[in-house]
């Protein structure tokens, strides 16, 4: 198991789902309190949020630091997996890859290099 040095913002894995056979039917994860806010829908560019965009993109970045020396790859990186919970804290979500147009290049897709672009594109998002 992974070792972080510093706090991570995600979900954090509370136990495994097991049919009687022991075979994992799928992952028991934490709640993030967001309200469903993703930094996508809650409109960064918003003057109200002035303030949080760059406690944002640092706390995306530390996370993705932490877990790229890992080989934890976070894989779809953009706004829309990013929750910004009740205590305007951004939690990185949907680990499963893949790759959308305009946030990660295909070839780059469920990569470190992928993962950057996209921070890259959303530090975009939130500041032009």
């Amino acid at each position: 198991m992974a070792k972080f040095d510093l706090p991570i913002l995600t979900s954090q894995l509370e136990g495994l789902i097991q049919d009687d056979d022991g075979y994992v039917m799928g992952l028991a994860l934490s709640y993030i309190n967001c309200g469903g806010a993703t930094l996508n829908c809650i409109d960064g560019h918003d003057p109200n949020f002035s303030e949080l965009r760059q406690k944002w993109v640092d706390q995306i970045s530390q996370t993705l630091t932490q877990f790229h020396p890992h080989n934890i790859i976070w894989g779809d990186a953009k706004a829309a997996n990013v929750l910004i919970d009740v205590n305007e804290d951004a939690y990185l979500i949907d680990f499963g890859g893949g790759y959308t147009e305009g946030w990660v290049e295909k070839e780059k897709s469920n990569s470190t290099e992928g993962d950057l672009q996209g921070l890259e594109n959303i530090k975009r998002y939130l500041f032009e």
